[in-house]
């Protein structure tokens, strides 16, 4: 029963008492320094994921060339040598 009181008076009091938290549902709104930080941090925040992404598959490369360096090589080509030209 407590937990029901509990689980419903945070959402309650998020949705009736927006004003307390001085914030607008857009938080670029305003004027100044502010919006800068705001898009600077925007744009942070949307290109870490892509550098993350690019750093750990560049480091599966790196260790897969590491641990595997003639996985890929034909046997054949290296085994085969051309015939002497004719005279």
């Amino acid at each position: 029963m407590r937990r029901g009181i509990c689980g419903l008076t945070v959402p309650a009091a998020a949705v009736g008492l927006p004003g307390l938290a001085r914030a607008c549902a857009v938080c670029g709104a305003g004027a100044g320094p502010g919006q800068a930080a705001f898009f600077w941090t925007t744009v942070l925040l949307s290109l870490l994921p892509l550098a993350m992404l690019a750093a750990g598959l560049l480091y599966l490369r790196r260790a897969v060339r590491r641990h595997l360096p003639d996985e890929f090589a034909d046997p054949d080509e290296a085994r085969f040598t051309p015939p002497a030209p004719a005279p």
